[in-house]
């Protein structure tokens, strides 16, 4: 699997990748809300790196499908 950086997006096999923080900001969301997106399936994410240096990256391809939802349905409903 070849990881390719630019700026706060990660490349693995040519898709898009964001932090914790990144993905929150373009939620307009929380860090830990994100987290427990993740942790009930409704967000795509990977761990990136090994051992304690490791962080999750969330798919941007989830992310957008997830701020369209909320967009369709507005933003106040729960996701």
């Amino acid at each position: 699997m070849k990881i390719r950086k630019e700026s706060t997006i990660v490349f693995k096999d040519d898709v898009g990748y964001v932090g914790l923080q990144r993905a929150a900001e373009l939620l307009g969301m929380h860090q830990r809300a994100v987290r427990n997106l993740v942790s009930r399936r409704r967000l795509e994410a990977e761990r990136e790196g090994e051992g304690a240096a490791a962080r999750l990256v969330v798919s941007l391809a989830s992310v957008e499908r997830l701020r369209l939802e909320r967009q369709t349905a507005g933003k106040d409903s729960k996701v």
